[in-house]
């Protein structure tokens, strides 16, 4: 006998599957005191404040020599070219090293 599928209520919020580096990660961070989860963007601040980024942040800045990609001036970022389904489990290829007025450009371009 099949059983029958259930259904969605319509308020229901949708929680994706935990991996990578947000596996770790305290179940607080994924609420705030408004609507109970934290937002992307949210998470992605904290993730950026991670030992865990700032080893990635390490390894791109020395696979770059330190110096912005676009312009030659000192690295002072790494930018995303396209952002991981899950934090911390970015492609090197995604990133580059970048001086904040380039950084800057980069986004108000969208690239």
């Amino acid at each position: 006998m099949r059983r029958k599928e259930e259904s969605k209520q319509p308020n229901e919020q949708e929680v994706p599957e935990i991996t990578g580096y947000e596996r770790d990660l305290p179940v607080s961070i994924y609420q705030n005191d408004d609507t109970g989860h934290f937002t992307r963007k949210e998470r992605y601040q904290q993730y950026l404040q991670s030992p865990e980024w700032a080893q990635v942040r390490d390894d791109i800045f020395v696979r770059d020599q330190g110096i912005c990609l676009d312009c030659g001036n000192p690295a002072e970022q790494i930018h995303h070219r396209s952002y991981p389904e899950v934090m911390g489990d970015e492609n090197y290829d995604d990133l580059v090293s970048l001086c904040g007025s380039c950084h800057r450009y980069r986004h108000e371009i969208g690239y």
